[in-house]
């Protein structure tokens, strides 16, 4: 049962990046950069406060859709971790699956956007996604083997 529910998970997340990708160009644009606003005005007031050249702001805007790419696929890697931990792979292959899982989900979500107006599918966004994945990976794997160092069960 555990394991249906946790692939459902997979599933819903998926449907999330997807249901990103699927607003058009200048939908996107405007939601971003009203959260790149947000983060400028909470930047103006801890420069101020520490008198700090925290951000150049003209790269905001991108920092933010960036970081939405990592994000998201950080929480994705860390649910395909927990899916196949549930249908019993182990070991090195769980992170190797969950990897091309994520990986083949991001080429098919660039896919997908080259056909949204106003939208590119570029590669340059899956390399992007991978450092969100890789670091899923990462943090599951410390967080494992801190738990199984203090049961002394290191590996």
């Amino acid at each position: 049962m555990k394991k249906i529910l946790w692939w459902g998970f997979v599933i819903v997340w998926v449907m999330v990046i997807f249901y990103f990708s699927s607003r058009p160009g200048y939908i996107s644009r405007d939601q971003s950069l009203k959260i790149a606003e947000r983060v400028e005005d909470v930047a103006a007031v801890i420069e101020y406060r520490f008198e700090l050249d925290i951000l150049a702001r003209y790269n905001l805007h991108n920092i933010v859709r960036k970081n939405a790419h990592i994000f998201n696929y950080f929480i994705l890697s860390i649910i395909i971790i927990f899916a196949l931990n549930h249908t019993g792979i182990e070991g090195i292959k769980k992170y190797t699956y969950t990897w091309l899982i994520g990986n083949l989900i991001a080429v098919l979500d660039e896919l997908y956007q080259s056909f949204i107006p106003g939208r590119s599918g570029v590669l340059k966004d899956v390399f992007i996604d991978n450092i969100g994945i890789i670091l899923g990976i990462l943090l599951y794997f410390i967080l494992v083997n801190i738990r199984n160092y203090r049961r002394k069960e290191f590996i």
